[in-house]
């Protein structure tokens, strides 16, 4: 049985139908058309092929997370849609950023370059705002740019007018 799949039209990864943000870059799969993934003739073939070695690294781009630890990672849960945005190394958030956030953010309130997130130690998290427009928020309380702040596991972080809560694995 053929198994319906989407893909992203960012970074061309296929994803299952059910699926509502790519898995390989946080970009909406809302609206996109779903279609069959085609079958292999004989599923056990590729099982049957000599591996070649380990699998070649890839340079990070635009939709990629740099992964440091699998289990050293941030997880942003935007409280509206439920979202979530993973964020394994450092990276920067806004409508251009490594971690892309303009399918949240039709009327644009979010900045370019809105605020960084770096790891900076095991389970250590900071968040500094980039002289974003419409500010960044952390429990309410606005960063001033430039100057980093510690996140902790269930801080709520407001980007402009988007909310996200902090999840840390």
């Amino acid at each position: 049985m053929a198994r319906l799949v989407v893909r992203c039209p960012r970074c061309g990864h296929v994803n299952p139908a059910e699926q509502n943000i790519c898995e390989r870059c946080p970009t909406s799969l809302m609206g996109q058309p779903f279609y069959s993934e085609p079958q292999e003739e004989n599923p056990l073939a590729r099982l049957q092929e000599p591996v070649a070695g380990p699998p070649a690294v890839q340079t990070p781009g635009v939709c990629d997370t740099v992964a440091i630890d699998d289990e050293d990672q941030l997880v942003l849960i935007h409280l509206s849609t439920g979202a979530r945005l993973r964020v394994t190394g450092d990276a920067l958030l806004g409508r251009a950023g490594t971690v892309a956030l303009d399918f949240f953010d039709p009327l644009l309130t979010v900045s370019r370059r809105h605020a960084s997130l770096r790891r900076t130690g095991p389970g250590r998290w900071t968040m500094t705002d980039e002289r974003s427009r419409h500010g960044t928020y952390v429990n309410g309380e606005r960063l001033l740019p430039g100057v980093p702040r510690v996140l902790r596991a269930g801080d709520i972080v407001k980007l402009a007018d988007h909310s996200f809560v902090v999840s840390l694995t």
